[in-house]
């Protein structure tokens, strides 16, 4: 480091007077030049630095407004009224045997209240032997009603199973609210 110090050139110094091998005169250009790009890389690094948290503070910036716009469109969707799916069921409810009075099987059946359930057109249907059985269409909100617990806490106990010995899905379907956008056509039947 000493021969360093002695012979320190800067841009506009002439070579040194003193009598210094050419290896030792060498190795001062190669330690300056190791030192101006030390000054060099601190600089760029402090550059780097402040660009990256430039960069940060921009991104930090735009992920606050991509939050506040989130939390905007959540509160928008929870004053929206939530819009549950519905559903059509058919029932074939199964009486014990032909001497059933299905009159008294229906009351029972329609006897059963909860919110969220309609009940709907019934009919009667051969089964065989003089026994017949009944099927009954009914329309659920999907979010109040389960069918299979309807069937197992309301149709398969006391008083109901007095005159149902069994109940089965026929067909379930969920009903779409579909809308129909564009022009109204004159003269066309629908």
């Amino acid at each position: 480091m000493a021969v360093f110090t002695a012979l320190s050139l800067g841009p506009a110094e002439s070579p040194p007077k003193v009598k210094v091998s050419r290896l030792s005169y060498l190795l001062a250009l190669w330690l300056q030049l190791l030192e101006l790009l030390t000054q060099r890389h601190r600089q760029l690094m402090k550059m780097m630095t402040m660009m990256m948290l430039t960069y940060s503070v921009r991104r930090l910036k735009r992920s606050a407004q991509q939050l506040k716009h989130v939390r905007q469109l959540s509160k928008l969707l929870a004053r929206r009224k939530s819009v549950s799916g519905k559903s059509s069921a058919l029932l074939d409810v199964k009486p014990w045997d032909d001497e059933t009075d299905m009159q008294k099987l229906e009351q029972a059946v329609r006897s059963v209240k909860m919110e969220g359930l309609l009940w709907g057109a019934s009919k009667l249907v051969p089964v065989g032997y003089g026994i017949k059985k009944m099927q009954i269409m009914m329309t659920i909100v999907d979010d109040l009603v389960s069918v299979d617990s309807l069937i197992e806490d309301n149709l398969c106990i006391e008083p109901a199973n007095e005159y149902i010995q069994s109940c089965d899905i026929v067909a379930f379907n969920k009903i779409q609210n579909w809308t129909v956008r564009g022009p109204k056509l004159s003269g066309v039947p629908c």
